[in-house]
């Protein structure tokens, strides 16, 4: 890895992610070690999916949600 170490993941990435533990019967642990990813990070990305599907308000149009839409 360069500079911080940190990964990044494409916004296509992070929909089918969301997408497989939605749909494959698979935990979000065994989606996120197919994919190479963390946990917690497949976690978050849920969490944001579940809070930007749920919840109307300005949150849809924060940079960290525009992935979803």
């Amino acid at each position: 890895m360069t500079g911080s170490g940190m990964r990044t993941f494409t916004d296509e990435f992070k929909r089918e992610a969301v997408r497989l533990v939605q749909t494959s019967g698979r935990t979000v642990g065994q989606v996120a070690a197919d994919l190479g990813v963390g946990h917690s990070t497949l976690g978050k990305w849920l969490t944001r999916h579940r809070v930007a599907i749920t919840q109307p308000g300005p949150h849809r149009h924060w940079p960290v949600y525009r992935w979803l839409l």
